[in-house]
């Protein structure tokens, strides 16, 4: 849906309002009548940004954070599902699950009497989806007011039992790791992810910060008091449908490993996550519901949310009909770079060996003879030899119209187009949009592999490394 029909659709003037960010993702903007404040991303139904009314910022956002299609927003609070962490039987499939990586559509935008706004987001899967068997469709409600309340619902849409573990992945603001401490676990058993999965009980009392921490707290619906004396405030975050609080911070070392996260940027950040995980995964029986939320505050919660042992009752949701459009990829990213530096990125064999290929060839349309100025033409052929795995792709190019656009063909493969627009600045806005994707698998693994390549043309244009050079060791904690 185009940014014109949300505003027409859902807007507020004054309240919420549709907008393109400066790398043309689509968001809410969100000003409560309370005055409390929000920003939410239709990529991964990603909350980016929340303050009450007259407080500071309380979620952490990287600012190396990369912003497009296919890649999971640093900071916030990210969507973990149907999966959290790695997918046991499958290495390969995206950390925390899809979801995150995938635009959701808005569902709904409601005003309360008390000055809160809720927004809703939908999305469904088809079984099959990047290898997953379920069908289901999930559900996200974000309340902005005084409190943050967030509610994940998973309708089982299928004929058989869905197993599946979640998180909200909250990360917030702190003055200074080593400065704060986690109340509510005390006595909790936990998994020390950071220590190769040792077993280990919590001690009483509030958990300090020393190193690296990566803490999976099992069976426990408590809630967590987030204590940031530099700050001068305390974070309450309950919850409900919830077995399992998820602690973690990198620490210096494993920061500066991650691509999108800043060097030093670890000592403002801790994630305290509302989660499923590990053996505290849910089952949802066909036709019904789960539902997972989280409630942050300044102030303690009401008695309802501060009971452990509550859980809301499972809502059965009829699924909505029809599957989601999975042939249609589009990825993008603005680059500070000239029009013509990034076209002739795409368009010459030298400008596509620095960040895509190992080598390219392009060959006159007639003749079949290879270009010697590596320059591609409308209606060339094309040999690529990818750098990665050295496997050969051929095709045409359909169309390339200096410096504005290219197209190419890769026969059953699909097609490519690219589209180059100056962004002012100096800046210029690449859209690439795959057709004719055959899966929901498919899908996913280009919406991937653009999002890797992307972020390494604009690296390489902007004087940065390649990526291609760097990168591969990082794979496992680049997109935690």
């Amino acid at each position: 849906m185009s940014i014109e029909k949300l505003n027409e659709q859902f807007g507020t003037p004054g309240v919420v309002t549709f907008e393109e960010d400066a790398n043309r993702l689509d968001r809410a903007l969100i000003h409560a009548p309370d005055g409390s404040e929000a920003v939410v991303y239709l990529l991964g139904a990603h909350l980016t940004d929340w303050r009450p009314a007259g407080a500071e910022p309380v979620l952490w956002l990287s600012g190396k954070s990369a912003f497009c299609p296919g890649r999971a927003i640093r900071g916030g609070v990210p969507v973990c599902h149907p999966w959290f962490a790695a997918k046991a039987d499958d290495p390969n499939a995206p950390l925390h699950g899809y979801v995150r990586l995938m635009p959701w559509d808005v569902e709904s935008v409601e005003a309360h009497d008390d000055g809160t706004v809720t927004i809703g987001f939908w999305i469904k899967f088809q079984a099959g989806t990047a290898g997953w068997p379920g069908h289901f469709e999930l559900r996200h409600r974000i309340t902005v007011g005084a409190a943050l309340t967030m509610e994940l619902t998973t309708t089982n849409c299928g004929t058989a039992p869905m197993a599946l573990t979640e998180a909200l992945h909250s990360y917030f603001r702190v003055s200074d790791i080593r400065k704060v401490a986690i109340e509510g676990l005390g006595g909790c058993a936990y998994l020390d992810k950071a220590a190769g999965g040792a077993k280990r009980v919590q001690g009483p009392g509030p958990i300090p910060f020393a190193g690296e921490t990566d803490s999976v707290y099992l069976n426990t619906r408590a809630t967590c008091v987030l204590d940031d004396p530099g700050l001068g405030r305390k974070l309450h975050v309950a919850k409900r449908g919830s077995r399992s609080t998820v602690v973690w911070n990198p620490w210096a070392e494993k920061a500066r490993r991650m691509e999108d996260f800043g060097d030093d940027e670890w000592t403002q950040m801790v994630c305290v996550e509302t989660a499923n995980a590990l053996d505290n995964a849910v089952t949802i029986a066909p036709g019904e519901s789960h539902t997972m939320a989280a409630r942050i505050s300044l102030d303690p919660p009401p008695e309802d949310w501060a009971r452990p042992d509550e859980e809301p009752a499972a809502a059965a949701a009829p699924c909505a009909a029809g599957p989601l459009d999975w042939t249609r990829l589009v990825s993008r990213i603005c680059v500070r770079a000239s029009a013509p530096a990034v076209f002739e990125a795409w368009a010459t064999a030298d400008g596509l060996a620095r960040w895509l290929l190992e080598s390219a060839e392009f060959r006159d349309a007639e003749s079949g003879a290879v270009r010697p100025d590596g320059a591609a033409r409308t209606n060339d052929g094309f040999r690529w030899v990818w750098k990665a795995s050295g496997s050969v792709t051929e095709g045409v190019i359909d169309e390339a119209h200096w410096p504005e656009r290219l197209a190419f063909g890769f026969g059953p493969a699909g097609r490519c187009e690219v589209a180059i627009r100056p962004a002012g600045g100096g800046q210029t806005l690449v859209d690439v949009v795959k057709t004719d994707l055959p899966d929901a698998a498919t899908y996913v693994e280009c919406s991937r592999g653009w999002a890797f390549y992307l972020t390494n043309l604009k690296s390489v244009l902007e004087g940065g490394p390649d990526l291609r050079e760097t990168d591969p060791g990082r794979e496992g904690v680049v997109n935690r």
